[in-house]
């Protein structure tokens, strides 16, 4: 099969610029970070930068979310069957979830510097609601697929979802506080595992 030479150098210019832009972001912050640091270590640019990413914000949110792509397709690998739930719930954690501690970082500086970057609140706003969209079709299928949740008329998965996303975010603070990292994967599995077994009643 032959290659496309079209979108394969975009892409891979486009990845060198998305981890220039960790690293940056990583050691300097997301206010000290100028798009110039970002296209000097990128080696590219910075005209050519933007012809990529129009704004620094723009860039941030694809440094967020730079493996969802990759994350949606193994989340529609899991999750087929009940009898497989717990394993699943395993490897979504220690695949999708158990993030490097500094995309940790530089997510809760972002949404620190959102408080007070307009431009940049809208933009994390879109993306959780993206999030939230995926997480609600993937509780669907798996009710679907696997027969958890019945008890859950389909209008109240929104509101699981935001639970379970609420859930994420504080094991994300835990993570970041050095807590014991074994003992936070055992507890968000056990947690997971109990909430998509759950009755209402």
């Amino acid at each position: 099969m032959k290659t496309s030479t079209a979108t394969k150098p975009g892409k891979t210019v486009r990845d060198r610029i998305i981890k220039s832009a960790t690293r940056n972001f990583s050691k300097k912050g997301y206010a000290n970070t100028s798009m110039d640091d970002i296209a000097k270590s990128a080696r590219i640019s910075k005209g050519g930068m933007y012809h990529y990413f129009a704004s620094k914000e723009e860039l941030f949110l694809a440094v967020i979310f730079q493996d969802a792509e990759t994350n949606l397709e193994k989340q529609y690998q899991l999750f087929k069957n009940r009898k497989d739930l717990l394993a699943d719930v395993e490897r979504y954690y220690d695949e999708i979830i158990d993030k490097p501690h500094d995309l940790i970082r530089i997510w809760l500086e972002g949404v620190t510097e959102a408080m007070h970057n307009p431009k940049l609140k809208k933009m994390l706003d879109v993306g959780r609601q993206q999030v939230e969209q995926v997480s609600v079709g993937m509780l669907r299928q798996m009710k679907k697929d696997m027969g958890v949740l019945q008890d859950y008329a389909d209008s109240e998965l929104p509101e699981l979802s935001r639970g379970i996303l609420d859930l994420y975010k504080g094991m994300t603070l835990s993570r970041i506080m050095e807590d014991d990292p074994e003992l936070i994967r055992k507890s968000w599995i056990k947690t997971m595992y109990l909430i998509l077994t759950s009755n209402k009643q």
